[in-house]
């Protein structure tokens, strides 16, 4: 196989859909090359969450895969035939070579096809990750998104070290709260019971009210069938009250696999118990050696705030349960759009404008 830092003469690329043998084994020729995948770009999520999502291959004349990145594909009501596409994790340390088929791919794909936008999420989890991408970008029509929808800033755990080295580096007072687990009625173990769906969106909800965030029901279902299916992708864990021979769920976490980067995506806790055990250290703990386990190399913590705005203030309590497990904030990315066609963008605002103003709702 082709060394990702080389530059072939010729490349092209390709865009898959659904699941098929000819992208199982792609796939499984980019990740024997480390090439990382999102999460998003894998077929085993294809057929767990059955949404249109699919798979960008770059390849050499002879058909040997050297990059690849997901693609999701969502119908947008703001302009009914019309979709918006979406890049997410958008990895750039490809050659420069196989950064430009892609991106020709997908610009070549938005203006020969119904789509109305092509949104991409740079994602540069590693200090060392080129900074050329951004350019390349606008060079091929992109544009920097006025609001940001994406975190831009994370925190990071390296798991190159040992446990114990890992375990070390945390704040003392992490450390204690992980280890208090021990000292209540509650066992920490992974969630397989689709049956706690609501229970789960339920505990979401109330986490994002105490914060001032938004919360949209997680298909839960969904989820555990990836994480039983794919553990090496994606692992949900619990903290669990014991009493009487029940279980009752007071806390939850979610990680995925990105490649090499494992990424915190999303975590509820509830106040609807008389035990004062910290709710979600021994759950993240137990994801940061799940990700350890499963070869990644580093821990992204889902993003932090920074900065003064209310809403940041609100979030000062989630800020600071993360930087009780790491103070390195890496600038993890941004996102850029392209619209193959103003006049259509323009028609699809004033569609969503419409539809805020009647309190319809004008779709994405």
């Amino acid at each position: 196989m082709m060394s990702k830092n080389s530059h072939p003469p010729y490349l092209h690329a390709e865009i898959l859909w659904g699941v098929d043998e000819r992208r199982e084994a792609l796939e499984a020729a980019l990740t024997s090359q480390g090439i990382p995948l999102a999460v998003e770009g894998t077929c085993a999520w294809a057929r767990c969450f059955r949404q249109r999502t699919g798979l960008v291959v770059v390849l050499t004349q002879d058909g040997c895969p050297i990059w690849g990145w997901a693609l999701e594909s969502t119908r947008t009501l703001a302009l009914p035939g019309y979709v918006i596409l979406r890049v997410p994790k958008f990895r750039a340390d490809a050659s420069i070579s196989a950064l430009r088929a892609g991106l020709q791919a997908l610009v070549t794909l938005s203006t020969e096809n119904r789509v109305l936008r092509v949104d991409v999420e740079v994602y540069c989890p590693k200090s060392d990750s080129p900074a050329r991408f951004p350019s390349m970008l606008i060079e091929s029509g992109f544009r920097l998104r006025g609001s940001q929808r994406t975190y831009l800033h994370t925190l990071t755990v390296d798991l190159t070290p040992s446990v114990e080295e890992i375990f070390a580096s945390f704040h003392g007072t992490g450390r204690r709260h992980i280890r208090a687990a021990k000292k209540y009625p509650v066992v920490v173990r992974p969630v397989t019971d689709s049956s706690l769906g609501p229970r789960m969106n339920q505990i979401g909800a109330e986490s994002f009210r105490r914060t001032s965030g938004k919360f949209r029901d997680e298909d839960w279902d969904a989820w555990m069938r990836l994480a039983s299916d794919s553990p090496h992708l994606a692992r949900v864990v619990g903290m669990f009250e014991v009493g009487d021979g029940d279980e009752h769920l007071i806390a939850y976490a979610l990680a995925v696999i990105n490649g090499d980067v494992a990424e915190y995506r999303t975590a509820g806790s509830t106040r609807d118990t008389t035990l004062k055990v910290p709710q979600l250290y021994a759950p993240s703990w137990d994801l940061i050696l799940w990700a350890k386990d499963q070869g990644a190399e580093i821990f992204d913590w889902g993003g932090v705030s920074l900065g003064g705005s209310a809403q940041d203030h609100a979030r000062r309590r989630i800020n600071k349960f993360k930087y009780y497990f790491s103070k390195q904030v890496v600038e993890v990315g941004s996102e850029y759009t392209f619209e193959p066609s103003q006049l259509r963008s323009a028609t699809a605002k004033a569609v969503r404008t419409a539809g805020t103003v009647l309190g319809l709702g004008g779709g994405q």
